[in-house]
């Protein structure tokens, strides 16, 4: 195949990130190291993903020249040395080519990176905060266009560099998906009082946040039915904890086509994401595939897209939320999934992650 003009560097690759190549504008793309659910055979096999490290992509990026190069974003603390050396290996083989690329990056930060470079650094606040303004500040200006997922981003991003330096290259496209495309199969009737948490066994993802909600919940739903899926270092917990109660079902790292099936089937997603020393939840890869299978959203408000599900009715706890308070919204949950079509309805037509994606590459 033809090389592309285009060039995506990624840290950490996830099988989603596969599933989401196809549909994107074509580019190579250069990657490190991969997540915990990278499932390798989702790659397109005209064009897969090309393993390096560090010093192999800025080979690559100053060997030719390229349309676009889509960075990491601005805000990536641990990043910021190796984002700089990328810009200039960019620029680099731009000026010896004398034609121009377009560097892109897509923006979901919410969480202070200046707790990041704090924890890291270990330098006072102060130094932290003005540290990090700096660097965003280069960063940000060094790209041509940075795509906001959503408006907690884009105000992070604004308190550190100032709105004027955005204006001229940002625009937000929050980041809500359309249905998937899954659904267009045969039909699978949706199970009415089935709840489903998918995502890392961790303390950040809430997974003991739902446990204990869903003990609270089945003595108001005695027929309700929870589906965990996932892996991670609380699998023996989450193994020990569902091996009493006949009410759950465990699926530890399904094949993708089995987790499309049980988001098909299921009534409510459940995702209580907790913060941890500098991380925040971004996004929630499980929120956007639950609401582009129908499924009622119960989160907190740690998400970047806290905003838009109290909008349309989901449910957006406060992290510490009692176990009665989670289950109570999840009861909720549940019987407005009896009443609506989840959240088929509120979807745009076309997931914005591919509108951002083709303004950071085409500019269209």
């Amino acid at each position: 195949m033809e090389a592309s003009p285009n060039v995506r560097v990624y840290g950490r690759l996830r099988t989603a990130h596969l599933e989401r190549f196809r549909k994107m504008v074509p580019a190579r793309v250069l990657y490190w190291t991969t997540r915990y659910d990278y499932d390798p055979r989702e790659a397109d096999p005209d064009n897969p993903p090309v393993q390096l490290n560090r010093l192999g992509i800025l080979r690559e990026l100053s060997r030719r020249h390229h349309s676009a190069v889509d960075i990491n974003e601005p805000a990536m603390v641990d990043r910021w040395l190796f984002l700089v050396l990328q810009v200039a290996a960019v620029r680099f083989r731009s000026a010896l080519a004398r034609r121009p690329t377009t560097i892109a990056a897509y923006c979901m930060a919410n969480a202070d990176p200046a707790l990041e470079v704090n924890v890291r650094w270990r330098l006072p606040p102060a130094v932290c905060r003005g540290l990090t303004r700096v660097m965003m500040t280069i960063l940000v200006r060094s790209c041509d266009r940075l795509a906001f997922a959503t408006t907690a981003s884009l105000e992070l991003y604004e308190r550190y560099v100032g709105r004027e330096a955005l204006l001229p290259r940002a625009r937000l496209f929050e980041a809500i998906p359309t249905a998937c495309g899954c659904l267009d199969e045969p039909a699978e009737a949706r199970v009415p009082a089935q709840v489903l948490f998918v995502g890392a066994f961790t303390e950040h993802k809430g997974i003991r946040q739902a446990m204990a909600a869903w003990d609270a919940l089945l003595d108001r739903r005695p027929g309700a039915r929870f589906v965990v899926i996932g892996k991670g270092r609380l699998e023996g917990e989450v193994a020990a904890w569902a091996a009493d109660r006949p009410s759950v079902t465990v699926h530890l790292d399904p094949p993708r086509p089995e987790i499309h099936r049980t988001l098909r089937t299921s009534s409510v997603l459940v995702l209580l994401s907790q913060r941890g020393g500098h991380w925040r939840e971004q996004i929630g890869l499980p929120i956007q595939e639950g609401l582009g299978h129908g499924c009622e959203i119960v989160t907190t408000s740690e998400t970047g897209l806290a905003g838009w599900l109290l909008e349309h009715e989901h449910a957006v706890l406060s992290p510490d939320a009692p176990a009665e308070a989670c289950a109570e919204a999840i009861e909720r949950a549940l019987a407005r999934a009896t009443r609506r079509a989840g959240s088929l309805d509120e979807l745009p037509e076309e997931d914005q992650r591919f509108v951002a994606d083709r303004w950071m590459m085409t500019g269209a």
